[in-house]
């Protein structure tokens, strides 16, 4: 699905390298439905105008030192310094005013779930919140790349346009769904952000605290998936919560979010 960046904030990994975490939104439902019907005479609420909700999807991006990572770095640079900006604009030193519609992108992602019971062969594990609260979790979920169908036109041969497929890509995303979710689930087993048995005693400041994976929610639901482009180095620094301040500093499960 198509989603559109919405916020932006820049972190910096053990190595020093930049990434930022991105948040994409998309609606889905009905969007054009009218609000309210009439059955029988009797002013009705919509179903489907009730349904539509917006789903906010977290993921982490890694730009490289080529020249096409170069420029996307540079627009969630200027992202982010519009958005800091009340009149969300800002002026650069050569004069040019940058907009923050200038900056905004999509970006075509796909969210997949599965119950920790087909994982990890227990109904349920554990982990703890930004403020050290054990909460339970019953589902693992990941947001990864949907596949890009292109379009080429019959006599020339040349590419006209891309179609977004809302399957997941197994190339970009290093793997299956499946695969994913359980690369990123024994991680987090293994580095403790996740545990099997329910602790009496409330999580240590020291503890891996993080915004793990939940099961979604209406309007607000997450993803565990890290990012797929560095999976084999510094795995726990691609962390992502709500409550930033307070768990910026500490070491954070792996996974994208879908809030």
């Amino acid at each position: 699905m198509l989603s559109k960046l919405i916020s932006a904030e820049k972190r910096t990994r053990t190595n020093g390298d930049e990434f930022y975490v991105c948040t994409f939104s998309y609606s889905q439902g009905a969007k054009d439905a009218p609000t309210f019907i009439t059955i029988g005479g009797v002013k009705v609420l919509n179903p489907q105008a009730a349904a539509i909700r917006n789903i906010n999807l977290v993921k982490c991006l890694f730009p490289t030192e080529d020249e096409t990572a170069k420029a996307y770095k540079k627009n969630l640079d200027r992202f982010i310094k519009c958005m800091e900006s009340d009149s969300k604009t800002f002026t650069t030193k050569k004069g040019e005013v940058v907009k923050l519609s200038d900056c905004e992108f999509s970006l075509p992602l796909v969210y997949k779930t599965l119950p920790v019971s087909e994982v990890l062969g227990v109904s349920k594990i554990y982990y703890a919140d930004a403020n050290g609260e054990q909460k339970e979790l019953t589902q693992l979920n990941a947001v990864g790349y949907s596949r890009l169908e292109m379009i080429v036109d019959e006599k020339t041969g040349e590419i006209t346009d891309y179609k977004d497929s809302n399957e997941w890509d197994n190339d970009l995303n290093g793997g299956t769904y499946i695969e994913v979710i359980t690369r990123n689930a024994n991680a987090n087993i293994a580095n403790g952000s996740y545990w099997y048995e329910k602790r009496v005693n409330k999580p240590e400041a020291n503890e891996s605290v993080g915004n793990p994976v939940s099961e979604p929610e209406k309007n607000q639901q997450t993803d565990d998936e890290e990012d797929d482009e560095d999976d084999d180095e510094d795995e726990v620094e691609d962390e992502v919560s709500r409550e930033k301040s307070d768990a910026r500093n500490l070491k954070l499960p792996l996974f994208d979010e879908k809030l």
